[in-house]
C-alpha cells in the first residue's frame, strides 16, 4: 500500500508541475490572439477544452483570418488608386511643363501645319521687337511654303546677324597698353605705396633685432646656467625685446592701415583701367553674330534653313556654305529650295566630295559639304582652304549653316582627351570667315554646356563678355548647376539669338513593350550579323583595292572576325569617306541619290549592287 501510495503523490506532482510550467508559459508569452496561448488554450491555464470549444476557436480563427485577407485587399486597392491618381497628377503637372506656341511680336504668314510648344520657361521671356524688313519673294508667304513658325526664324535671324559681336582696336590696345604701364608707375611712387614699403622694412629691422637678443639670451644661459638672470646684460636684452615687440605690434597695426589704403587706390586704378576699355577699345567691330535655331524633331529645320538660304538670295548674296551630317542629305536640300521657288540654285548646288582638290567651286551656288569633310586633305591642299579661298575670305558675307550642328560638340574636350578634328575645323572656318552669317541649328546642340564651345559667334563669352573664354564660361556654369543653363537660354532668347519650339504631345501615347529574346529572335540577330559582316568584306575587295589603302581585304576580314572589329580599319574607311573620287563612288552616289529621290528602297537592286556575282550568298542570307 505504501508503495501505491508513493506512487500517486509523484504522478500528482508530475502533474501538477505540468500545469505550473503551463501556466508559466502562458504568463511569459501570452496569447498570441484573443488571449490564446501557444498551445491554442484561451486561459492558458494547461486545461483541455471542451470539442464544441475547440471548433468555435477554429472558426474564429478562419474567421480573423479571412478579414485579415480581406483588410489588406482593400489597403492595397487603396494604394494603388493613390498612386493612379498621383500619376494623373504627374501627368497634369507635366502638361505645364510646354506652353502652347505661337509667334508672339509677328503676325504674318499661315499657320504651322501640327500644333506647338514651347518649353514654359522659355514661354514666360518675350523676344526683342522686330526692325527687320523680311525681303523674301511674298509667293513664298502667300501660298504658305513657309510657316509662320519658320519665318520668325529667319525674321530673328536675320535681324541678329546684322550686328556684330565686340572687338578690340589694335592701335588702341597699344595705347592702352602705354596708360597702364603710367598707372603701374605711378602707383610705385604713390604715397601709400612708399608709407608700405616703409612699413615693410621696419617691420623687418625689428624683427631682426629681436631674433638677434634671442640668439644672445639662449648663449648666456647655456654659459651661466646659475646666475644668469642677475646679470645686467640680460636684463639689458630682455628690456629691448619687450620693447621691440611693443613696436612690432604698432609697425603691425599701422601696416594694416597703409595697405587698405593701397588698396583703394588700387581699384581705383583698376576702375579707370576698365573704363578706358569698355570705352575706347570695345567697339562693334568684331565677327558677325550668329543664331541657333533649336527646333525639336518633325519641325522642318531644313525648310527653315532653305528659307535663310532664300532671303540672302533675294538681297544678292548668291553664296550660302551648308554644312551636314551626311552627304545623301543634299537631296532634300535641293528639295526644300526647290519647294521655295528655287529650282535653278537647287540644281546648281555643288557637293564638295565630288570636287577635286585642284579644281575650282561653281562661283554662285549653294556649297554643300559634310562635317568629315572638312577635315578632308591632299597632300598640302585642304578641303578648309578649298573653301576658303572660294568664299573670299573676309569679304564673303554669306550664310555658313550649321545643320545638325552638336556634330561638333567635342571641341572642349575632357581631361586627358583631345578635341575632335571635326570641332576644331568648325571653329576654324568661323574664324577664317568672321564676316560670315553664321546659322547654328540642332535640336540637342546643348545636351551638356561643354557642347556649345564652338558656337562663340552667340557672344556669350570673349571681349566684352564677363568670361574671357569659354573655359570660364562653362566653370561659372558647373558651379551654378542647371540654372544657369536655363538664364542664358532666356538671355539668348530675349536677345533675339535663340528659338526652340517643338511639336505638341497633345493625344500621344505609349507602350512599353518588353523584348523577349527566344530562338527565333537569336537565329534572326545571327543571320543579320552574318549579312554585314559579309557585306563589308565585299565592300573591302570593290573599294580598298582600288584605293590602295589594303592590298590583302580577306586578311581584314578575318581579322574583323577575330576581334570584332579594328579601329585602323575603321579609319580607313572615316578617311575613304571623307574624300573618295573613285568612279565606284560616283556609281554608288548616283543610285543612292536616285533611291532617295524615289523614296523607294528595293532589296534587289541593294543586293545585286553590292553582293555582285555572289548574288546566290546574298539571296540566302537576305
Amino acid at each position: 500500500m505504501d508503495a501505491i501510495g508513493n506512487a500517486l503523490n509523484k504522478t500528482y506532482d508530475a502533474i501538477t508541475g505540468l500545469r505550473n510550467g503551463s501556466q508559466d508559459h502562458g504568463r511569459d508569452y501570452g496569447s498570441y490572439k484573443k488571449g490564446k496561448n501557444k498551445s491554442g488554450n484561451k486561459s492558458g491555464t494547461g486545461v483541455p477544452q471542451e470539442p464544441q470549444q475547440q471548433q468555435r476557436n477554429i472558426q474564429e480563427d478562419q474567421r480573423a483570418a479571412i478579414e485579415k485577407r480581406q483588410k489588406e485587399e482593400e489597403e492595397k486597392r487603396e494604394r494603388r488608386q493613390k498612386k493612379e491618381g498621383d500619376g494623373e497628377a504627374a501627368e497634369v503637372r507635366e502638361t505645364d511643363i510646354y506652353r502652347p506656341y505661337k509667334p508672339a511680336r509677328f503676325d504674318g504668314g499661315k499657320s504651322h501645319p501640327d500644333p506647338v510648344v514651347e518649353n514654359a520657361t522659355l514661354s514666360a521671356t518675350p523676344p526683342p521687337p522686330i526692325t527687320y524688313n523680311l525681303n523674301i519673294p511674298s509667293k513664298i508667304i502667300t501660298d504658305g511654303k513657309l510657316s509662320a513658325l519658320q519665318l520668325e526664324a529667319v525674321i530673328y535671324g536675320s535681324q541678329k546677324m546684322e550686328q556684330f559681336l565686340p572687338s578690340v582696336d589694335e592701335k588702341a590696345k597699344s595705347v592702352r597698353e602705354a596708360h597702364r604701364e603710367k598707372q603701374r608707375e605711378a602707383l610705385r611712387n604713390s604715397e601709400e605705396q612708399l608709407a608700405v614699403t616703409q612699413l615693410i622694412q621696419q617691420q623687418r629691422n625689428a624683427s631682426e633685432q629681436e631674433t638677434s637678443n634671442g640668439l644672445k639670451i639662449r648663449e648666456m644661459v647655456r654659459t651661466k646656467p646659475k646666475d644668469f638672470y642677475n646679470d645686467s646684460e640680460y636684463k639689458q636684452l630682455q628690456s629691448a625685446n619687450l620693447t621691440l615687440r611693443m613696436e612690432l605690434q604698432q609697425i603691425r597695426i599701422a601696416l594694416t592701415t597703409a595697405k587698405q589704403a593701397l588698396a583703394t587706390i588700387e581699384k581705383k586704378h583698376n576702375n579707370k583701367r576698365k573704363e578706358l576699355e569698355l570705352t575706347e577699345l570695345v567697339h562693334d567691330g568684331g565677327e558677325r553674330k550668329g543664331f541657333f535655331l533649336g527646333d525639336g524633331a518633325g519641325m522642318g529645320k531644313g525648310r527653315t534653313l532653305a528659307g535663310f538660304i532664300a532671303e540672302n538670295y533675294s538681297r544678292g548674296r548668291r553664296k550660302a556654305i551648308w554644312i551636314s551630317v551626311s552627304k545623301d542629305l543634299m537631296v532634300d536640300a535641293q528639295r526644300d529650295l526647290t519647294d521655295l521657288g528655287m529650282p535653278a540654285l537647287a540644281e546648281s548646288a555643288q557637293l564638295l566630295n565630288k570636287v577635286k582638290y585642284k579644281d575650282n567651286i561653281k562661283q554662285d551656288t549653294v556649297l554643300f559639304a559634310t562635317y568629315q569633310s572638312l577635315i578632308g586633305k591632299s597632300g598640302k591642299r585642304t578641303r578648309l582652304a578649298q573653301i576658303i579661298e572660294w568664299a573670299g575670305g573676309d569679304d564673303y558675307d554669306g550664310l555658313i549653316l550649321f545643320d545638325e550642328c552638336h556634330k561638333a560638340k567635342n571641341l572642349a574636350a575632357d581631361a586627358g582627351k583631345k578635341s575632335s578634328k571635326t570641332a576644331i575645323a568648325v571653329q576654324e572656318i568661323q574664324k577664317l570667315l568672321p564676316n560670315a552669317r553664321v546659322v547654328y541649328c540642332s535640336a540637342t546642340g546643348v545636351s551638356e554646356p561643354k557642347n556649345m564651345a564652338f558656337m562663340n559667334r552667340l557672344g556669350l563669352w570673349g571681349t566684352g563678355t564677363s568670361f574671357n573664354d569659354f573655359a570660364e564660361y562653362l566653370e561659372f556654369l558647373t558651379g551654378i548647376g542647371n540654372g544657369g543653363s536655363e538664364m542664358y537660354a532666356l538671355h539668348l532668347k530675349k536677345q533675339g539669338q535663340l528659338l526652340s519650339r517643338t511639336l505638341s504631345y497633345e493625344g500621344a501615347d505609349f507602350q512599353l513593350i518588353e523584348g523577349v529574346m527566344d530562338e527565333h529572335v537569336r537565329v534572326a540577330y545571327e543571320m543579320g550579323t552574318k549579312v554585314f559582316t559579309d557585306l563589308l568584306f565585299l565592300l573591302e575587295m570593290h573599294v580598298l583595292p582600288a584605293k590602295g589603302e589594303l592590298d590583302d581585304a580577306r586578311l581584314t576580314r578575318e581579322r574583323l572576325e577575330a576581334r570584332g572589329g579594328d579601329p585602323q580599319y575603321n579609319e580607313v574607311l572615316d578617311d575613304i569617306y571623307a574624300d573618295s573620287d573613285s568612279d565606284y563612288d560616283d556609281e554608288l552616289d548616283v543610285e543612292r541619290t536616285e533611291r532617295r529621290k524615289n523614296r523607294e528602297r528595293k532589296a534587289k537592286s541593294t543586293k545585286a549592287l553590292f553582293f555582285g556575282n555572289e548574288r546566290n550568298l546574298g539571296a540566302k542570307l537576305i
